[in-house]
């Protein structure tokens, strides 16, 4: 969850709100197991280990002086769960929030979230057949701005922070 599901995430967040400066952290684990689920999507007796955090907690500092805090969260069932993915940016003149009730809605490049500006919803003026994936791949094709490796680095730095503030317990500088 750390590594793919925050690590994509974290792409578009430092893209509108700058690079990372400092970040602080907490991993937990409060599903120690997780159930093997069937073809058919229904749940079986087996059970496995699970080895990663499933609450992320971190808070921090952007160059362009952002604060921001995150709760990422899973194992929690979708049809219990309100609001799986809620971003919420204030600024100076309002509120932007970006929220779908999906579960993995997180992946904002697969799934489309609902935009609101000061709670009232946005009409979506970029809707097309494509969605989120295929305009990325026609922005990459016609040579627009695409990431590079320099941003994949930039994000494991991040993630990185992330899991030694957790194991050290201290705000890390980056």
């Amino acid at each position: 969850m750390l590594n793919v599901a925050l690590g994509h995430f974290l792409d578009p967040f430092t893209l509108l709100l700058g690079n990372v400066t400092s970040v602080s952290s907490t991993l937990a684990t409060r599903f120690p197991k997780s159930t093997v689920f069937d073809a058919s999507k229904q749940a079986t007796a087996k059970e496995v280990p699970q080895t990663n955090a499933d609450q992320v907690v971190f808070s921090g500092t952007t160059e362009s002086g952002a604060v921001f805090s995150f709760h990422w969260r899973a194992g929690i069932p979708a049809q219990t769960a309100t609001c799986p993915f809620l971003w919420v940016i204030d600024g100076e003149e309002g509120s932007v929030a970006l929220q779908n009730d999906q579960a993995g809605s997180s992946f904002m490049n697969i799934f489309e979230p609902k935009l609101l500006l000061n709670g009232a919803a946005v009409a979506d003026i970029e809707a097309d057949a494509l969605g989120n994936v295929g305009r990325a791949w026609k922005e990459g094709a016609s040579g627009g701005n695409v990431a590079t490796i320099d941003d994949a680095l930039r994000v494991h730095r991040i993630l990185d922070a992330i899991k030694r503030s957790a194991e050290e317990g201290k705000t890390i500088h980056l």
